[in-house]
């Protein structure tokens, strides 16, 4: 059934390879088929039934948010994918861009933002 549903995905048929991997267990190629496909709401659907797979899930949508220069909810979405080290680097580089635009406002945001995610790396270390 594998190799059937890998044939349908090079025709394009991914609703039926989708279908076929499920019923043989292969979550992770459905979750891949639907990231592939755009299909943002049927991957958060199945990332939260299978949170082992949140990552799958969370770092090509934030990838193709910052694709569709969506910066922010590209952060967030590196955020929730427990990836702070992207999610900061997002954020550096949205706060330099507005810097360098002298968007002041927006650079106090983004500290804000930072603050906020060091704060929430910091509370995740045990304390001595």
């Amino acid at each position: 059934m594998s190799a059937c549903a890998e044939a349908l995905v090079k025709v394009g048929q991914v609703s039926a390879a989708a279908e076929l991997f499920r019923r043989v267990g292969a979550m992770d190629r459905v979750l891949k088929i639907y990231v592939a496909s755009n299909e943002w709401e049927d991957v958060f659907s199945l990332a939260k039934k299978f949170p082992e797979y949140k990552e799958l899930a969370y770092i090509p949508y934030a990838q193709w948010l910052a694709e569709q220069d969506r910066f922010a909810d590209a952060q967030k979405a590196y955020h929730d994918a427990g990836r702070p080290e992207e999610a900061l680097k997002v954020l550096f580089t949205l706060r330099d861009n507005a810097l360098t635009e002298l968007r002041y406002q927006d650079v106090s945001y983004y500290h804000w933002i930072l603050s906020s995610q060091y704060l929430d790396i910091a509370q995740s270390f045990p304390e001595e």
